[in-house]
């Protein structure tokens, strides 16, 4: 699942109008990129809370509907024309091996962790810009 996943986020063209769609980062109330990837994190959390009850097609479904739902008509275009198609596709592939580490008790905490951390990263660059921006 998670090779689909990865084919996915890697197939087809960009999107030539996809940057000009997108406000600027300026125009977004102060915090809300960190509201939003705390939002994202805290489903993460949740999936992982049911893969450890052992119900792991919940986890994995909550997971894929975290990206489908939140991460990516929200965070990932934004990511995308203002952090780069490249930080965009990793947390793309993030998201894919996080689906298939619930699967695995060894990996899905670290995992998560990882995920965690490049969401939030991704949220406070963007924070960070934005703030830049409006002092302009």
């Amino acid at each position: 699942m998670w090779f689909i996943w990865t084919f996915l986020a890697c197939s087809g063209a960009p999107e030539k109008d996809a940057a000009i769609a997108i406000a600027p980062l300026e125009t977004f109330s102060p915090g809300m990129w960190e509201q939003r990837a705390l939002t994202i994190q805290s489903g993460l959390q949740e999936a992982l809370a049911l893969s450890e009850a052992d119900e792991k097609q919940e986890a994995h479904d909550l997971v894929e509907a975290i990206y489908t739902g939140s991460f990516e008509p929200e965070l990932e275009p934004v990511i995308r024309a203002h952090l780069g198609r490249r930080v965009a596709l990793e947390l793309e592939y993030e998201f894919a091996k996080m689906l298939r580490a619930i699967q695995h008790r060894r990996e899905r905490e670290e995992q998560l962790e990882i995920l965690l951390d490049q969401v939030g990263q991704a949220a406070a660059i963007l924070e960070s810009k934005a703030a830049s921006m409006r002092q302009d």
